[in-house]
């Protein structure tokens, strides 16, 4: 049995430049907009995500997970990489246009997919034909 990338909480950041699907742009809900992210100077959790599964892969196969939540963060707030959880997964990236903030989004590992077994609908989520965005 093969474990969630080291059995470890994996953290992954990337850009978020406003457009909907290039690098992590695609995690904020509405592009340029602090909504629903940031309320009245509130934070606020964010679950339109949820059951979303994203697809890990190296040279043993596909880890797949799941999120389970989005949270805002404030741009200094190191304690996100503190709370270990063992096989999660955690995107930061941008608030867009508010950057004092960052939005977590959460998921937990749930499967691993041998390159012999992986299925083609989820193989060509890795086609940069089809999906010119991925990374």
């Amino acid at each position: 049995q093969v474990r969630p990338l080291g059995d470890k909480k994996t953290i992954i950041v990337g850009h978020n430049y406003d457009n909907g699907h290039t690098f992590f742009s695609a995690l904020q809900e509405y592009i340029k907009q602090n909504e629903p992210y940031l309320v009245n100077g509130n934070l606020q959790e964010n679950d339109w995500l949820n059951r979303t599964k994203i697809y890990l892969a190296n040279n043993e196969g596909i880890y797949v997970y799941e999120i389970d939540k989005q949270y805002p963060i404030s741009s200094y707030d190191e304690n996100i990489r503190l709370a270990s959880q063992q096989n999660e997964l955690t995107l930061l990236t941008c608030l867009s246009p508010n950057s004092d903030y960052r939005i977590a989004t959460h998921a937990n590992f749930c499967n691993f997919i041998s390159w012999q077994n992986v299925p083609t609908k989820v193989l060509n989520y890795f086609s940069q034909k089809s999906y010119p965005y991925n990374f």
